[in-house]
């Protein structure tokens, strides 16, 4: 006995391609302090994350460990090797959802990271 079985074409629609435009919201840095040379694993908790962020330390750019809906793991960037300021010294921690090349929507909020 032989039965044929027969599938129909199927379509795959994602939705995560169209996420609604929202500023991320960061409410926690944890560690917020580490060394000039950066390096060190800082975890940021907030909502309203996208599929794909940005987060910089001042004007610098913190590469990204992983992201989840809920929180961010980068590695902290280093100070300014060449014209380093005094330790210990503040700066502010921004998120920005990136959404295509035009569009990206900033944190409001910014969390200080004290290099030491």
């Amino acid at each position: 006995h032989v039965q044929e079985i027969r599938s129909r074409p199927f379509t795959v629609v994602s939705h995560r391609s169209k996420q609604e435009k929202k500023n991320p919201l960061i409410r926690e840095l944890h560690p917020s302090f580490g060394t000039r040379k950066g390096g060190n694993l800082v975890e940021i908790r907030g909502r309203q994350l996208a599929d794909q962020v940005v987060v910089t330390f001042g004007d610098r750019t913190a590469e990204v460990i992983e992201l989840r809906p809920d929180r961010i793991i980068v590695l902290a960037p280093p100070l300014d090797p060449i014209n380093p300021p005094e330790l210990p010294h503040s700066i502010l921690v921004r998120v920005s959802n990136i959404f295509s090349r035009k569009i990206r929507q900033d944190s409001i909020e910014q969390l200080e990271y004290q290099y030491v």
